[in-house]
């Protein structure tokens, strides 16, 4: 039974809903590319490409479970320095001078951050 009930847990973990929709102004203003998956689908995804979203990004808004990891990285294909990880909903008005480099973000729905 306790078996059952962990597959359980982990198939639900795995099959969970996210969106990330990320702004090129602060308070969600601007120009803006929404990523968003109904089935838990999880890898990179990058904006590298948008020039005006590339090392662009003043704010964001996540909408993931607890077991949903949400990873920023620097440069394109998750690559470079890792910028921040977020679990759960999180909204951020305003990211740091730091944060504004965030060129890819990484979704890991299996094991949470």
């Amino acid at each position: 039974m306790i078996l059952s009930t962990i597959i359980a847990m982990m198939t639900v973990g795995e099959a969970a809903a996210w969106k990330l929709t990320i702004y090129n102004q602060e308070n969600y203003q601007g120009n803006h590319l929404q990523y968003h998956s109904n089935t838990g689908d999880r890898g990179c995804y990058s904006w590298g490409t948008y020039p005006n979203m590339n090392d662009k990004v003043k704010s964001f808004k996540w909408e993931g479970d607890s077991l949903t990891c949400l990873k920023f990285y620097a440069d394109a294909e998750c690559r470079g320095d890792r910028l921040g990880s977020f679990v759960a909903d999180t909204d951020r008005p305003s990211v740091t001078q730091n944060g504004q480099r965030m060129s890819s973000a990484f979704v890991d729905g299996r094991f949470g951050c």
